[in-house]
């Protein structure tokens, strides 16, 4: 009866041994499905594309976008100086401050307090911070305590979902120029260029300055 037991409890033993083994895998490769997953789901919404952006192909991009999804949607370069960059009008009036950032910095406070006075400005129903990033903790405290509305990375992505996949974030960084801006090397003009590793800007000078820098630099 004892060596029963000590046998039966070394067999149970090794089985939960196995069992929490191939839990783990289990729980590793689910995460790595969804991690997966959820990188398709950027690809196929066009994420990539827009991190590539200047800001002024991102507001172009934004007015498509908000468009397809039945807003009356403006970009006014005037409305810049007063802290919005699109108007949306569906049932009410929204200012939108658009943020193309790189994915590793966040937007701060001082987008939301601009959108703030833009509301009032233009006599808005609302105001929006929307960024293909994140948002630090202080600009999340301004919007709460003034109502601002911030939509993230993931929101823009789940916008981008529900549109038409005519709307292609490729397309605007192939074809949309971006904003104008000089070569700090020598003061020319910088111009886009491609090359096999893709877009950039180079200056109007080449050959003699060879000054190059991201399309997103300046943002």
């Amino acid at each position: 009866m004892e060596g029963f037991s000590i046998s039966t409890l070394i067999t149970a033993v090794i089985v939960l041994v196995v069992l929490v083994f191939l839990g783990q895998g289990a729980v590793y490769f689910y995460q790595r499905w969804q991690k997966k997953r959820q990188f398709q789901r950027i690809i196929d919404s066009g994420l990539p594309s827009i991190d590539q952006m200047d800001g002024a192909q991102f507001e172009y991009f934004l007015v498509e976008l908000f468009r397809q999804l039945q807003y009356k949607a403006k970009g006014s370069k005037a409305s810049h100086d007063y802290g919005a960059d699109l108007i949306l009008d569906k049932e009410n009036r929204i200012v939108v401050q658009a943020k193309r950032y790189g994915v590793n910095k966040k937007v701060g406070i001082k987008a939301v307090q601009e959108v703030y006075f833009a509301q009032t400005y233009f006599q808005a129903d609302e105001a929006w911070v929307l960024t293909n990033s994140l948002f630090t903790q202080s600009a999340k405290n301004g919007a709460e305590k003034t109502g601002v509305k911030l939509f993230d990375r993931e929101d823009l992505q789940r916008w981008l979902s529900q549109v038409n996949p005519a709307l292609d974030a490729k397309t605007v960084v192939e074809t949309v120029k971006p904003k104008e801006r000089k070569c700090p090397a020598c003061g020319g003009l910088l111009e886009k260029r491609t090359s096999k590793h893709g877009a950039f800007m180079g200056c109007s000078h080449y050959p003699a300055c060879t000054h190059t820098e991201p399309i997103n630099a300046k943002n």
